[in-house]
């Protein structure tokens, strides 16, 4: 749910597409969620305010945060990936290999 008024338009899974993942883990339907939280840190939608709403609101052992790495500096991926480790989520999920394996090489 946009409940910031960012205005998200393009795509709303719960409006939309009836998809209440939240609830679905809060009810056990399913073990874990992983949500494709594709933005940067400070952007609109704000990465950092979407990460710490699952993070406040579900098990932290729930959840697996999607990251994207193709658009984003090694910097951001990197700040995103100590947000994550230090919130004490279950983990993250980089896309695509082809451009997280930036983050590994020197």
């Amino acid at each position: 749910k946009d409940k910031w008024n960012w205005g998200l338009t393009k795509s709303s899974a719960f409006e939309k597409y009836l998809q209440d993942s939240k609830g679905w883990v809060l009810s056990g339907k399913i073990d874990f969620i992983v949500p494709m939280v594709y933005w940067t840190i400070g952007g609109k939608p704000d990465f950092e305010v979407l990460v710490k709403d699952y993070a406040d609101t579900l098990n932290k052992n729930k959840v697996v945060i999607g990251m994207s790495t193709t658009n984003f500096s090694k910097e951001e991926s990197q700040k995103q990936i100590t947000m994550v480790e230090e919130l004490k989520l279950r983990g993250y999920s980089l896309f695509s290999y082809e451009t997280a394996r930036k983050l590994w090489e020197k």
